[in-house]
């Protein structure tokens, strides 16, 4: 299933769950049986019987699992570096937006950290734990945003101007490279009416400095990440029967495709 495939799955998703009864208390935030997570502490997204979509725990080290959100439609769920913290996209349905959230690991002090007026998605934590990078809808486009912990401070990393001979670009997906001084992006530039493919760069967060990943753009690169050990990357690339995993070396060598199966996403 190609990028543009699943955005359409997913948008077709959220219109089938947008009149499902929301209210459903799944919140286990009160319940004293809930540690300090932990390196086997698992943070993921869960649907219920009402096929609404929810942040949830696992402690694979006590074979306990619990659910810590609500929304209709929360995804996207990562980390705090220390684990004391989680952060994730939530649609909400007044406002016809996505925001970033950020709770305790336990559920509680659940608060939005972006404005109800934008568009925000896709929170990655710096490996340092002190930036928050996202992604953010500005006028109409999707650009990359890094900001605090606590959603302050807010610098606006791309725009289309650093893509070279493109007057639009948006871009998605963004990773922090193990560097804390880079940003790994999927992005698209408008050529002649119509979006490009999926392509790869490197941005760095203080002089925006852009490292193109062109010989890899044949395989139309999205959800890259980048290794916190190896000068490797993790993307997905073009495949038959579906797309698949691939690993590359940092100077663009050694490109190897990892899996062989229908449909292979999201590495990490």
């Amino acid at each position: 299933m190609g990028y543009s495939v699943k955005f359409i799955f997913n948008i077709i998703l959220l219109l089938v769950f947008l009149n499902c009864n929301s209210d459903v208390d799944l919140i286990a935030s009160k319940d004293s049986s809930i540690s300090i997570p932990d390196d086997s502490t698992i943070a993921f997204i869960i649907t219920n019987k009402e096929y609404l979509f929810h942040v949830a725990t696992y402690y694979t080290s006590e074979d306990k699992l619990f659910h810590l959100s609500k929304g209709i439609f929360d995804t996207d769920v990562c980390w705090s570096k220390e684990k004391k913290y989680l952060y994730y996209t939530k649609y909400n349905k007044d406002e016809n937006k996505y925001q970033i959230w950020k709770m305790r690991f336990d559920g509680s002090e659940k608060r939005a950290i972006t404005p109800f007026s934008i568009s925000c998605t896709s929170p990655q934590i710096s490996p340092n734990g002190q930036k928050l990078s996202f992604c953010a809808e500005i006028e109409n486009y999707n650009q990359i945003i890094i900001t605090d912990t606590a959603g302050g401070n807010w610098y606006q990393l791309t725009s289309s101007e650093i893509i070279p001979n493109a007057n639009k670009a948006l871009f998605n997906l963004p990773s922090w490279v193990s560097d804390g001084q880079h940003i790994l992006t999927t992005y698209h530039h408008y050529i002649e009416e119509h979006y490009s493919h999926p392509k790869l760069a490197k941005i760095n967060i203080y002089n925006k400095n852009i490292t193109f990943f062109n010989k890899i753009d044949s395989l139309y690169p999205h959800h890259a990440k980048w290794s916190p050990i190896y000068e490797e990357i993790l993307f997905v690339g073009k495949a038959l029967p579906g797309d698949q995993i691939y690993r590359i070396n940092s100077d663009q060598t050694n490109l190897i495709k990892l899996t062989d199966s229908f449909i292979a996403g999201s590495p990490d």
